[in-house]
């Protein structure tokens, strides 16, 4: 048994390559899909927080979760900075989508061993600027899609 985050670290580079990630996300999309079936938005989504058992992930930590009524938005920023989807910071609140947002970031950051973006700062200003800044960059997988 390990976690999704120890996995990685113990690959060279500290990464997985494509075709080792990709099961373990598809995995997570289904779950996902059933959470969010039943109302539930984890918030939480981060590699430390999936276990790997017999090739397998799976969620343990549930803490942050909360399940939405009918139509329901969600607006208490929480969780980590490195996973947050810019939907914490809108004025309508957010949902589900924040889980989906943060397996991208999970992805992401076990095929580069990087996070797509780098806060300096828990702001939402510093948050926005960054975004901002990253959107007009642009992203490259080129790595590792190598």
């Amino acid at each position: 048994d390990s976690d999704l985050l120890k996995l990685a670290h113990s690959r060279p580079g500290h990464v997985l390559q494509l075709a080792q990630a990709l099961p373990y996300v598809a995995e997570l999309v289904e779950t996902l899909e059933e959470l969010h079936s039943s109302k539930l938005v984890l918030r939480n989504m981060r590699p430390e927080k999936v276990r790997v058992k017999n090739g397998r992930p799976y969620l343990y930590d549930f803490s942050l979760s909360q399940f939405l009524k009918r139509k329901e938005k969600l607006f208490e920023v929480v969780g980590c900075a490195s996973f947050l989807a810019p939907d914490y910071y809108s004025e309508d609140g957010y949902g589900p989508e924040v889980d989906i947002w943060a397996l991208g970031v999970l992805f992401f950051y076990l095929l580069l061993h990087e996070y797509p973006f780098h806060v300096k700062g828990d702001s939402e200003e510093a948050f926005k600027e960054e975004f901002k800044l990253k959107c007009q960059e642009g992203f490259s997988f080129g790595r590792a899609l190598q």
